[in-house]
């Protein structure tokens, strides 16, 4: 399957699985949708040692998205009480130092060789894959801590 006909059906299943795009928020839904799934094609695609600095680049976008998910947490923070600000804090302070850890190991993998590179590779991508998932605990724990 080409990268065009994987992108559109990857799309077509976010958005089927979103119940469509509708409403007055429609264009930022299928914009959403649309970043979502091509999110997920660039972590099936399987980088070579060639494509060090593409896979650099596109792991540097998902710590990106990883701190405006954190910033988020923390805005949401800063709208409720001291106790629950506090915890929030430590939360995201705790995943604010993984993600400095796992921008260190991105910036190590420029510097990998040819013999290494599948290691680390995978290493990077599984540390960001634990991380990803500790950022969304973080942010179920604010929407029904915070939003209550």
């Amino acid at each position: 399957m080409n990268s065009n006909a994987l992108f559109i059906t990857l799309l077509s299943s976010a958005v089927f699985m979103t119940g469509g795009v509708r409403g007055q928020n429609s264009n930022q839904d299928l914009k959403d949708a649309k970043n979502k799934v091509e999110g997920a094609a660039e972590s099936v695609k399987n980088y070579t040692f060639t494509e060090k600095d593409e896979f650099v680049s596109m792991m540097k976008r998902k710590l990106d998205g990883i701190n405006r998910s954190l910033d988020k947490i923390d805005a949401q923070a800063d709208k409720s009480g001291a106790d629950t600000k506090a915890e929030a804090k430590t939360k995201v302070d705790v995943l604010r130092v993984k993600v400095s850890q796992l921008g260190e190991q991105v910036d190590a993998a420029k510097h990998s060789t040819e013999s290494t590179w599948d290691r680390v590779k995978t290493d990077t991508e599984n540390a960001c894959k634990k991380l990803k998932s500790e950022v969304r605990n973080a942010d179920r724990w604010a929407n029904e801590k915070i939003s209550h």
